[in-house]
Formats: structure tokens, sequence, C-alpha cells
């Protein structure tokens, strides 16, 4: 307590420590938006005055308890940090249990969430079944007076009184608060604290307040939740929400020790611990902004160029009809329709369209007449051949008698069709029948049917070498290209359309079969294996056109369009957290590139294809804009920084002065000293983040109003002598590369300069000796001529 004291600055107060405000001894965050300290005067009237909200979050600990030993100890500093004042909070808990109950709302959300079904459990043997914490939600430090117990479980009017306690006499105009429920209890939120004492009250009349679920909380909230996600949430950046939990990580060791203290030991060790964790974020901050502003800025250009390229393939009536909603939804965030959600598909519709998938491959007719155009012989090679892949996949895998018996029965069927076939095709390509006469050979020798099915040949024109190439050849070798293209983009499009399905099973699985059992689980799983298996024939079938088409046009300009599909290709639209396993979120999603090839005419009215469509185009949009707004907020929350840095050195110094004249010489000159080296400490901060932070801005070529003015102090001789005395090693590098190479480049300007400047002397006296030697020799010419004379 005397440490957090005299680092507080309570030694400095004439008044003593009888004077030591509620919050006053906690380690403030110097990026939050904080009036008359970091701040500009005209804030309030800014044209993006968003970049001052204020981002908290909230989150619950259960393992933070505390046993009824059967005494209480003293508080010697109850609620001067982070603990709220304890005596003041348990009695506004008895008044508020005693007028309106022990119970919670009840939850109109899909979600089962903890700190739902836990908000009426209470342990028994324990005062407090854990605690509840209010964190700034862009940089994870704790708030002053933003901590409580909880006595039974997560319930609202714990959550209501740290929230007002960390706000009171806080300026602000734009609120957004982080919370895992904050779909249910943002509903009478206002109506709750309206029965809070007169000094805890806040007029969010005069405040725009906004709620957001963290990221990873937001998947078990199903649909109609796109208004709490912060990745939709306009003027809100990359924030996360989920930093709270990696605090937890540095409290929960503490948890055996303080469940055993009494209760106002502990609070002061928790209260110490948390010091700590903030001052470790603080110390951070020149690394952590540093890596965070250089992947925000490389992460919008790369985003942007998706985002381009991706609206390329839509018509523009389309993307300004997509824009508007986008924009409305913006205004009026949770109106339909929601431009972030597709309508969700039945399990009946679902079925629907597998049975109409299963009748698309009807069985080619059995006559096939010889008396058809080369385009016809062409396409039903191509077909022949997509019925030939068929069957080899099916026939991969153990088969039961049955099984089998269809299987030889439609291999013996393809069979007939592909002599049928030949027939066609001695007529177009007679070149063709030497070859088959070998390949037969080798046939006859194998008895089984579905090998003997995968050695057929049929021998395309694109499958012949080169050297057997004629005129006819060539001329079928232009139409199976326009073919080949053809069917490529068909493909692609059956693709798209079957990773759309397979999305919406694993929709539908999440919301509605997911811990339902077994039986159901088993059901839908065999159903999306079906729809697996579709999409790898139409891969294999892309794959097939775009070999014939390498061999037949090997620099054409389908290539541009047309790429090589690897198996990470196949994925889309959006996010499927089952399939999309790398690490990454929803910000650093990039689509993949089958989505940026425009469909066909036919595929572009599909009102499904559409819909689907028109949620991946507003996520990738949104992904562009949050990368922006994030590359906005760390700009500005580099500038509070350092100004909050540079107020609290001028604050240390002023509290040096206060108990001037009051004092003896030599407990003020302690005073002083003691002042004077926290400004040093706060000022070292500011040097050494800035140092840091300009190496990025030069990578990123991006400016800063505070950049001109660091440098001028960073040159100084004594500045320099201190950073590189006391930074580390990163930030001496940084040092040295962003201030005194440069000064080296200006020192070698300068010489290059000087000795352009002598060279310029040096030329200009050869040439003034040149003119007197000229002149000495005209002189001497003239006497010579006058002596002829004489």
């Amino acid at each position: 307590n005397l440490t957090a004291l005299k680092r507080g600055g309570q030694g400095h107060d004439p008044d003593g420590v009888d004077a030591t405000q509620e919050g006053a001894l906690a380690v403030e965050c110097p990026a939050c938006p904080q009036p008359d300290r970091n701040l500009p005067d005209d804030w309030q009237s800014a044209a993006e005055v968003w970049l001052y909200t204020l981002f908290l979050m909230v989150d619950a600990n259960f393992r933070l308890r505390l046993k009824d030993r059967g005494f209480n100890d003293t508080h010697l500093s109850s609620g001067w940090a982070y603990y709220v004042n304890e005596e003041k909070f348990q009695t506004h808990l008895t008044t508020h249990h005693a007028t309106f109950g022990d119970h919670n709302e009840n939850s109109t959300c899909s979600a089962e969430h903890k700190a739902i079904i836990n908000a009426n459990l209470k342990k028994d043997g324990y005062i407090a079944s854990g605690v509840a914490a209010i964190l700034c939600a862009r940089h994870m430090l704790v708030r002053p007076r933003g901590v409580g117990d909880l006595q039974k479980g997560e319930r609202y009017v714990n959550i209501d009184y740290l929230i007002l306690s960390t706000l009171v006499n806080v300026i602000l105009l734009l609120l957004c608060i982080s919370y895992d429920i904050a779909c249910q209890y943002s509903k009478n939120f206002n109506k709750r604290i309206s029965d809070f004492p007169p000094h805890m009250q806040i007029d969010f009349d005069q405040i725009v307040l906004r709620w957001g679920i963290p990221k990873k909380h937001i998947a078990v909230h199903g649909p109609n939740h796109s208004k709490f996600s912060f990745n939709y949430l306009p003027n809100v950046g990359r924030t996360y929400g989920e930093g709270i939990e990696s605090s937890w990580s540095h409290m929960n060791p503490v948890a055996m020790s303080t469940r055993e203290m009494g209760s106002g030991a502990r609070h002061e060790t928790l209260d110490d611990h948390w010091g700590a964790w903030n001052w470790s974020k603080i110390v951070n901050f020149g690394p952590h902004f540093a890596r965070s502003l250089k992947r925000a800025h490389d992460m919008s250009i790369k985003h942007q160029a998706i985002f381009e390229e991706y609206t390329a393939t839509f018509k523009p009536e389309m993307i300004a009809q997509w824009t508007k909603l986008m924009d409305e939804w913006k205004q009026h965030p949770g109106i339909q329709p929601d431009p972030f959600e597709a309508p969700e598909l039945s399990e009946y519709v679902i079925y629907t369209l597998l049975a109409q998938e299963e009748s698309s491959h009807t069985t080619m007719s059995e006559s096939l007449h010889h008396e058809v155009s080369p385009s016809t012989f062409l396409s039903m090679g191509l077909e022949l051949e997509e019925q030939q892949a068929i069957l080899i996949a099916r026939s991969k895998g153990r088969k039961t008698a049955t099984e089998l018996a269809t299987l030889h029965e439609k291999h013996t069927l393809h069979s007939r069709r592909i002599e049928l076939w030949r027939k066609i095709q001695e007529v177009y390509m007679p070149i063709v029948g030497s070859l088959l006469a070998q390949v037969n050979q080798d046939e006859a020798l194998i008895i089984d049917s579905i090998t003997k099915l995968e050695r057929i040949q049929l021998w395309l024109p694109s499958s012949l070498p080169p050297h057997l190439h004629n005129e006819l050849i060539l001329s079928l070798l232009n139409k199976e290209r326009q073919l080949r293209i053809a069917q490529a983009e068909d493909a692609l499009a059956d693709i798209r359309r079957l990773r759309r399905m397979i999305t919406n099973i694993s929709q539908f699985k999440r919301l509605n079969i997911s811990g339902s059992g077994q039986k159901a689980n088993t059901r839908i799983r065999s159903l999306y294996d079906k729809f697996k298996h579709k999409i790898d024939l139409a891969a294999n079938r892309y794959r097939r056109a775009r070999n014939s088409l390498l061999k037949i046009d090997p620099d054409g300009n389908w290539q541009g369009r047309l790429k090589e599909l690897l198996s990470k290709d196949i994925r889309g639209p959006g996010r499927v957290d089952d399939e999309d396993d790398d690490g990454g979120g929803e910000g650093s999603y990039e689509i993949s590139w089958i989505w940026l090839v425009s469909g066909s005419e036919g595929d572009n009215s599909q009102t499904e294809y559409l819909e689907s469509m028109r949620v991946e185009w507003a996520k990738t949009k949104a992904r562009v804009e949050r990368w922006k707004e994030e590359k906005q907020l760390l700009l500005e929350e580099m500038r509070r920084s350092l100004a909050f840095f540079e107020w609290k050195a001028k604050w240390w110094r002023e509290q040096g002065r206060r108990r001037q004249g009051k004092v003896s010489v030599a407990l003020q000159s302690g005073l002083t000293a003691y002042a004077e080296k926290q400004a040093a400490i706060w000022e070292t901060l500011a040097l050494q983040c800035a140092t840091s932070w300009m190496t990025v801005l030069k990578q990123c070529s991006l400016s800063a109003s505070w950049v001109t003015k660091y440098q001028e102090i960073l040159r100084s001789s004594s500045m320099q002598a201190i950073i590189l005395k006391k930074a580390t090693k990163e930030v001496r590098q940084q040092f040295q590369e962003t201030i005194l190479l440069e000064d080296e480049d200006q020192e070698e300007e300068e010489e290059e300069e000087e000795e352009e400047e002598e060279d310029e002397d040096e030329e200009e006296d050869e040439e003034e000796e040149e003119e007197e030697e000229e002149e000495g020799e005209n002189q001497r010419t003239d006497i010579d001529a006058m002596e002829v004379d004489i």
C-alpha cells in the first residue's frame, strides 16, 4: 500500500493519504481517450469523432473465489485502485436485492451461455463465487474502479455497478462495450441503471452506446446477431473483445492463495497484480503498436485489392443495390434483410436439392448417329469422358455383391456407348484407327471390367501427339478448345454452387443438429459427404479441361481466368470454422480465386446464387473497412499515448512543488527528486515508443503530427545518450535507423555539397588561370609585334 501511494503521488499531496480518491492508485491506460490529458481541444466537434470512442470489455472469472473463513479483516485501500469500494458495493447489492429480488431476466437468446445458466448459482462455503472485471477492449488494461466480487453467479446488478463505477466522472461521447451476452444484457440496461444512486447516474441520452459480442463467442449466438459482431459493426477497427480472457491467465495462478485470505488482503493482493499487468502492457506499447500498424497497413492494401477484384465480377447495378442495402443496415443495424446473413435452408430443401442433383445424371441416349456435326461429335466425347470418370470414382472402395453386379452392368453399357461413338470417330479422326488397333490388343488381355474401363483411351483431338496433327485434326482442336473452356467454366460454376450448399449444410448442422444425438449427426454428415463427393467430381472435370487446354493452346488468354485449381482453393463462400482452421479469423480470411471469376448469365440470374454472393461481397467489404479503421485507430492511439506520457511527466513535476514551503528543505529535495524521477520515466517511455513507431511510419509511408517534434528531441545529444543507454536492443537499433542514420545521410549530403562547391571553386580558379595565361600570351605577342615594327 505504501508503494502504491508513493507511485500514485499521494506522498506529494499536502492533505496526505486521507485525500486519496477512488481509483487514484490505478495505472491508467495512456491510449484510451481522456479529455484534458490526451485529446485535442476540439475533439467533440471533430469530423471523425468516432476515433475518440471508449472501448470496454466485461467478463467474469469463477476461479478467483473467496472462502468463508468466519472473519473479516480491515480494508486499508478500499476502492483506491481497481476494486470498487467494498462497503458501498455491498450496501447497494443489499438494497437492490431487498427491492427487486434475486433473479436475472429471462434470456431470449438461442445461445445457452454459462453467464446466463450460472447467473443464480452460488457455491456453498464461499463468500465470493468469482470476480467480474472491466478492461479497455483495445489495450487490455484493467479499468480503475472496474473490479468487483460476485456473490451468486454473474448477476446483472454486479455488472451494472462495475460499468457505472468505472465511468463515473469520465467525459465521453461514444462508448462501445463488449460482453459475452451483450445481446441479452443490453436489452434493459438503461432501465436497470435508473435505480442506481444519484452520484453514479450517467446520462446515456448524451452518449452513443453500442454493444458487441467478442469474436470467439459470436459464433454460438446463431443468426440475427450481426449487429453485435465486431467484424461488421462500423467504426470499431479490428477490436477483438476477447483480450480479457488472456488477463485471467495472468491472475489464475494466485487464485489458490487468495481464496484462503481475508477479504481486504485478497483485494489488495489482486490490486497489486493488476497494477503489474497494466504496467507491463504500457511498457510493451512501443513494439505492440508498431507490429499492429504494420499489419493493419499491409492487410488494408491486400484486402482492398481482393475486394476490387471480387466487385468487378458483378454488374454495376447489382453492386449499387448491395451497397444501398449495406448503407441502410449501418444506419439501422438489425433491420432485414441482413447483408451479412443468407436465408437459412431447411433440411427438406437440402434433401430436395440432392435428389435433383442425382436425377441430373441421366443416361445418355443409346442411339448415336454418325450424321452429326464435328461439334456434336466432340460434345459426345466429353460427355463419355465425364461418365467414365464418374464410374471409375464409384468403383473405388469395398462393394457388396449387389453393388458389384450393378457396376458391372453400367461398365458394360458404357463400353457399348464408346463402341458406337468410335464409328463416328472413324469419320472425323481416321488416324485414330491405327492407335486403337494396338490398344485393343492390350485390352483383350484384361478380364476385370473395372480395370478395363480405366484403361480405355477415348483419343480426343487433344490426346493425340503433335506429329499426328493434320488439317482435319487442327480444325477439331479449335472446336475442342472452345468446348473445353465452356467445360471448365461449367465445372467452376458447379463447384461454386455445391460449395454454397455445403456452407448451408454446415450452418444448418451448427444451428439445428449439433448436440441432438449421434443419429442426427450421422445423417447430416452423410449428406455433407455426398455433396463433397460431387465437388471432387466437378474439380476433376475442371482439371481435365484445363490440362487439355494446356495441350491445345498453352499460351492462350484463357489462363487469366482459368487458373490452376488446388485443393486449398476449394473453399467458401465465407469462412467455415470446421474447414478453415488456418489460425486466422474473419478479418484475415482471403476469398478463393474461384469466387473472383464472373459466372455465366444463367448463374448470375439465380436468386440463391445472388443471395450467397451478396453475403460474401458484404463480408469482403466489411474486412476492407475494418482494416482501414484499424489503421486510423492505431495512428490516433499512438498520438494519444505520447500526449498522455507528456501530460504525466508534466503532472509529476507539478506534484514536486505542491508541498514547497510547508516542509523542510531536505524533505522538499527528496520530493522533487522523486517527482523528477517519475517524470523522466514517462518521458523515456515516450521517446522509446516514438522511436519504434517512426520506423514503421517510414516503412509504410505514413505521416503523423508528432514526428517532427520527436525527431528534434531525439537528435539532441543528451537524449541520444539516454536512449542508447536505457533502451532495449531492438529500440536502440530502431533509433539508429530512424535518427542516427538520417543524421549520417544529412552529413553525407552536406559533405557532398561541400565537395561539389570545392570542385566548382577549383574549376573557376583553373578557368581564371587559363584566362590570365591567354592574356599574358596576347601581351607578349603584342610586344613582339611592336619590336618588329621598331
